[in-house]
């Protein structure tokens, strides 16, 4: 089998080590220490760069430690003495080497190591440079490393390089003091060789298992099990590439771990203490992090489990950590690699394993632990022998994690409860657990499948005892858990038609009619008759409103009733559903469960709304509930919509992820719904193609599914795309088969989305009165609708309308509101497409304006030739919500938008306090540098500011991106040149640079930045072309001191170089650059780049 080289996995570090080598081979010798994790391939980098070389002109030299107990502390040396002796055979230079080690021969129990040995090896280097290379250094005794200490000044300069492998962390004292003597003198670096990526793993796995390389799910799960270390990420593959089951992916990989690899991690624990393997035996019981209390004289966790004295178990504890096997953080113990703790552990006998689970959690629920999560001890007694008091905690437990816990972990726990159950024979709990046990793994992104099982699992059990069920409660709990699985395996007819029969047969239940009509509802919905639905989910919620259990029982249906009158524009319905859920929230006691629900409804309906500060607030929320919350569908779809027209590459990144959980569960609504939302992503991004296609297949899931709604989207949709790429004659006929669904449906968003696209259509055939109506219509629409997106584009579209039939004054105030709706937003598409330009502004001079502000480099003011002081500023902040104001030049900012990009970190109440406080600041600033009437400059209405001076005013960023575009589009060289100096004497300095990394700044500030860098490097070719390689040089080193990773910069500069016989510039110039790419990027130069290097050294 051919197996991918270590060069593809480690290809920056491969680099970096290729680059010393040249160094020394060059006379620049010194220390490198190649430092990485056991089993990160340290041996096998060292050997590759042994065979390289020779290549390079260099006499290589190997050996290794064992340790002072092992070997005399002279035999790591004396191998290398040895070897670089038998290359020089008949030089009288080596015989002093060949001396040396006959006399520790003749005394092996010597420590002495002769410090003037370097000069021999000087001598010999002079001749031919050399690599000395000892691997395991981290074993190495104190006399060496008091050797190569004393060697530092000796190998400088010289050909010598002394290659050294060690294992982190590092324990000795003596080589910590060796590694920073060595960088602080210049003689020494560090290459770390990090954990493997999920991308070099996927690169192992394509070559050891062919048949595996489409399974990414296979590649992350392997890198997250392995902690990407490289030996056991090998193991694993080895042993897969050999097991046929394995290899063909039939068996169970997940929790299997190869028999070399089980040898190797116990074989390393048995030469651990009895004490400290014992405690790694109780740690192993853990997952996750362990609570470590042990203090010198206060008895912890640790203590009690093990019977050490407390000063014994925290030793043995550092001990671990200090050797790898453990890491601390914040006042827990991890294990280093889950890995590792998953061979232990099973290696313990499993009644032993449970008695150990046991006894940890009695002990936890002393008061001592009390503040530790509640899943932790749950976890425990999940894992201890089944009784009737595991059984009472189980059970206990299973009715709590109900309201907090994340769906995948009371899947667990209700699976160890319906163990003890069957065990106990407690039969009425365990059809309890087997009713509920379809709806859970329903909510996993994995578990649609093996929740139908389970469906028919419980009906057969209810079956067998119907004495348990005599209301038919559980009955009906799995029927409507199993119509909702149909429906996402394109079976929503059949699931449709069973629950009609139900609910036609009557003779329910309040509860269960609700629960029927729930679930009927969410049947009609994956078809797309969300009118049907939204009626189902008004009965229910007027019904079942009073019955504050059942309510709290199936909260989560609250969510699905709002999203229904949102769609449906039912604003009444969602107010009152969300003042429900406020009530209902007071009871939920801040679990996690209740707040990620909380978050959803309300940035949802933030989102309807258009209030995209508080979007942003709710996702940021829900993202940092993930630890607690296990991150599903909907958390990723608000996630989506909140980044769709700020960052559609990102949106396009969570796009990705849900469909790749979906796809795992089969289920076709939602994945077809998410290839829906990928094309919009794609659209935003203005990847047409690969729009079409996903719209494609959407459509195809939405047919098979029966999906209507769905199918309109995806039509309307590729009719606006149509549109944006001026295909007219593609667009009526899309449009044509989105009408009938449109009208059918009667959805408000299909209605909008029809009348706009078809106002887009009449206006390219120039049919303006038909164009004005349909867009008249669009915006009566969405104002009944509620909707802010929609009304934003709307009111953009009767813009362009109005303008072109000479209506401008209407067109104006559409487009100021329709940019103040859009905003909050982002930036979609369509505003970025028809906004109307900025008008351009004179030349930027001190001359001719009365009011100048300067945003490159410092912020400054000046008004009437009188410049405003920096401590005239109240704060930074003021400067800052001054900068974002003017940069929005002149178009309205919401407040909301403000609070989101200064106050993120508060909530919006306060937020909004701070803001008016910050632009009353602003302008008291103003006044107090210009007089009272500037304080007037910030307009404020109706929730909306804007930089509005009634004088002639001029900004330097906005100065310099214009001229600077004008200068690039000239086709005169003399005058582009001229014209590029005006612009850079402009950039005093990046955008606003204190505040350059903050969201609202910083898309501006890399964008002039990037334009800055491109008007330097077309001064460095212009200079090129005229032969001035000393100006190239200075335009590009400018350059690269903004981004040393510019490579259009690093090779006009290598050129220039050249040109002028500084051949150690180019060489220095080159791997500056390797090695910022190797450490910004973790990329090696691109091939052109390498190229035109290794034909300028060579020539």
């Amino acid at each position: 089998m051919q197996t991918t080289p270590l060069s593809e996995v480690r290809a920056p570090v491969r680099q970096a080590l290729q680059a010393w080598l040249q160094q020394v081979a060059q006379g620049n010798g010194g220390l490198l220490f190649l430092s990485g994790e056991r089993g990160a391939g340290r041996t096998a980098l060292m050997r590759e760069m042994t065979a390289l070389a020779p290549q390079m002109g260099l006499l290589p030299a190997e050996g290794w430690c064992r340790g002072e107990q092992v070997e005399p502390v002279w035999m790591p040396v004396a191998h290398l003495l040895e070897q670089i002796a038998q290359a020089f055979p008949d030089d009288p230079a080596v015989q002093p080497l060949n001396e040396q080690v006959e006399q520790w021969l003749r005394t092996p129990h010597s420590r002495f190591l002769p410090v003037q040995m370097v000069r021999t090896l000087r001598t010999i280097a002079r001749k031919q440079p050399l690599l000395l290379c000892l691997d395991d250094f981290h074993r190495a005794s104190e006399p060496l490393i008091r050797m190569l200490e004393s060697w530092l000044f000796g190998v400088r300069y010289e050909p010598i390089g002394i290659l050294l492998t060690l294992a982190t962390p590092v324990e000795n004292p003596a080589l910590y003091a060796l590694m920073r003597r060595s960088q602080e003198q210049s003689v020494g670096q560090e290459v770390v060789i990090p954990p493997l990526s999920e991308s070099e793993t996927a690169a192992l796995v394509r070559d050891w298992c062919p048949a595996l390389r489409e399974a990414s799910e296979f590649v992350h799960t392997l890198w997250k099990r392995t902690g990407g270390n490289l030996l056991f990420t090998v193991e694993i593959l080895r042993a897969i590439a050999i097991d046929k089951n394995l290899r063909a992916g039939t068996a169970d990989w997940e929790g299997w771990i190869p028999a070399g690899l089980r040898v190797l991690v116990q074989r390393s624990a048995q030469e651990l203490s009895t004490r400290d393997r014992t405690l790694l035996q109780w740690l192993s019981c853990f997952e996750g992090g362990v609570p470590f209390r042990e203090l010198e004289s206060e008895p912890g966790l640790l203590t009690e489990l093990t019977g050490v004295k407390a000063r014994q178990a925290a030793r043995s504890a550092e001990n671990l950590t200090r050797t790898g096997w453990l890491e601390e953080r914040t006042g827990f113990l991890w294990w280093r690699h889950p890995l590792v703790r998953e061979v232990l552990y099973e290696a313990i006998p499993g009644r032993q394993r449970a008695q150990m689970h046991r006894q940890i959690a009695e002990l936890l629920e002393s008061p001592a632990y009390a503040d530790l999560p509640e899943e932790q001890k749950w976890f425990h007694w999940m894992r201890a022998e089944p009784d009737a008091l595991v059984l009472e905690r189980l059970w206990a437990a299973h009715h709590q994690a109900r309201y907090r816990s994340p769906a995948r972990f009371r899947l667990q726990l209700l699976d160890a409860c319906l163990q003890a159950a069957t065990q106990q024979g407690a039969m009425e709990k365990r059809l309890a657990l087997l009713a509920e046990r379809p709806h859970l793994l329903f909510c996993l992104p994995d578990g649609l499948l093996r929740a139908l099982e389970a469906s028919q699992e419980a009906l057969a059990a209810i079956a067998a005892h119907p004495e348990y069920d005599p209301q038919r409660n559980l009955w009906v709990q799995v029927h409507c858990a199993r119509a909702g699985q149909l429906a996402q395996l394109g079976r929503a007819q059949e699931a449709e038609s069973e629950l009609q029969s139900l609910l036609q047969a009557g003779g329910w239940s309040a509860a269960q009619q609700s629960m029927l009509e729930l679930s009927l509802a969410y049947v009609l919905a994956c078809q797309g008759k969300l009118h049907a639905a939204l009626a189902l989910h008004r009965a229910v919620w007027t019904r079942m409103r009073p019955e504050r259990e059942w309510q709290l029982r199936w909260i989560g249906t609250l969510r699905y009733t709002l999203r229904l009158a949102l769609a449906c524009g039912d604003a009444e319905l969602a107010d009152a559903v969300l003042e429900q859920m406020e009530q209902l929230a007071e009871s939920a006691q801040n679990l996690p469960a209740w707040k990620e629900l909380w978050h959803l409804m309300q940035g949802e309906k933030a989102l309807h709304e258009g209030r995209g500060a508080e979007v942003l607030y709710h996702v940021r929320a829900l993202r940092a509930l993930e630890a607690s919350v296990e991150a599903g569908s909907a958390v990723y779809e608000l996630a989506f919509f909140s980044l769709l027209y700020r960052d559609a590459a990102e949106a396009l990144h969570f796009a990705d992820q849900a469909l790749r959980l979906t796809r795992q569960a089969v289920g076709f609504e939602r994945e077809g719904e998410w290839l829906y939302y990928r094309a919009l992503a794609l659209i935003e991004m203005e990847r047409f193609q690969e729009a079409e296609a996903a719209l494609t297949e959407s459509r195809r899931l939405a047919q098979k599914m029966g999906n209507g709604f769905l199918l309109a989207r995806c039509l309307l949709t590729q009719a606006q795309m149509a549109l944006l790429l001026h295909q007219s004659e593609s667009a009526g006929p899309i449009l044509e088969q989105a009408r009938p669904l449109a009208e059918v449906n009667a959805i408000p968003e299909l209605q909008v989305e029809y009348a706009r696209l078809r106002s887009m259509d009449e206006a390219t055939q120039t049919n303006w009165q038909d164009a004005l109506e349909a867009a008249e219509q669009a915006v009566r629409l969405a104002e009944r609708w509620g909707h802010a997106l929609f009304l934003g584009l709307s009111l953009l579209q009767r813009a362009q309308v109005e303008r072109a039939m000479g209506a401008g004054d209407s067109a104006l105030q559409d487009e100021e509101r329709a940019e103040s709706l859009l905003t909050e937003y982002g930036k979609p598409l369509g505003l970025r497409h028809v906004k109307k330009p900025v008008p351009d502004a004179p030349a930027f001079s001190t001359a001719g304006w009365e009011l100048e502000v300067r945003l490159l480099g410092q912020i400054s003011v000046r008004f009437h030739h009188r410049q405003m002081a920096p401590a005239q500023w109240v704060s930074p902040r003021t400067r800052a919500l001054f900068a974002h104001l003017v940069l929005a030049r002149g178009r309205p900012v919401h407040a909301d938008t403000l609070c989101e990009s200064h106050f993120p970190h508060l909530p919006l109440e306060r937020a909004r306090v701070n803001l008016q406080t910050t632009v009353s600041a602003v302008r008291r600033s103003l006044r107090a540098a210009f007089g009272n009437p500037v304080g007037d400059w910030i307009h404020h209405e109706s929730g909306l500011y804007r930089w509005a001076p009634p004088h002639g005013w001029v900004a330097d960023a906005f100065e310099f991106e214009r001229i600077a575009q004008e200068a690039l589009a000239l086709n005169e060289l003399d005058a582009r040149e001229a014209r590029l100096h005006d612009a850079l004497r402009l950039y005093q300095g990046d955008l606003c640079p204190e505040f350059s990394e903050e969201d609202w700044c910083q898309p501006d500030a890399q964008r002039l930045r990037t334009l800055y860098l491109e008007c330097l490097l077309m001064l460095g070719q212009i200079a090129s072309v005229k032969e001035q390689h000393h100006e190239v040089i200075e335009y590009c080193e400018r350059a690269l001191q903004l981004d040393p990773c510019d490579e259009a910069s690093v090779r006009l500069l290598m050129r220039a170089y050249h040109a002028l016989g500084r051949r150690a510039d180019v060489q220095y110039v080159y791997t500056r650059c390797q090695k910022a790419l190797a450490e910004i990027l973790e990329t090696p130069p691109a091939e052109p780049t390498r190229q035109l290097y290794e034909s300028l050294l060579h020539s």
